[in-house]
């Protein structure tokens, strides 16, 4: 759990920015960076890390700070991963196979959620 509240903790110290990269979250949880997790076949632990991280903001009656923390290059570039939408219910807005429509509601609600974190930014 140390990694998380760690993580938690960055994500409201910066909660003011537009947003946090996946590598920015793991070097404050003291973790390896996401890109060496992909490398070695880890993939599990981004998803596993980011879905706990999820669930402890919402427990601790904090905004959804994974919202706003996304890749820094390659095609999701800003945008969050694939997990952040399906943690959330919602059609990941980059796959080819979700529906413009359903892209629209996925980037919409991620949008709402962002402006929870600087809503809850603002008046902490």
């Amino acid at each position: 759990m140390r990694n998380i509240d760690l993580g938690i903790e960055f994500a409201k110290q910066n909660c003011a920015k537009p947003y946090i990269s996946y590598t920015e979250l793991f070097a404050s949880s003291e973790m390896k960076s996401p890109q060496w997790y992909h490398e070695s076949g880890g993939q599990r632990v981004i998803t596993d890390f980011m879905e706990t991280f999820h669930i402890e903001c919402r427990k601790r009656g904090l905004p959804p700070f994974d919202a706003f923390i996304v890749n820094e290059s390659g095609e999701r570039a800003h945008y969050p991963g694939m997990g952040y939408f399906k943690v959330n219910g919602m059609a990941d807005p980059l796959s080819d196979k979700t529906s413009k429509a359903d892209a629209e509601i996925s980037l919409a609600f991620q949008k709402e959620e962002r402006e929870e974190i600087r809503e809850w930014c603002r008046s902490h």
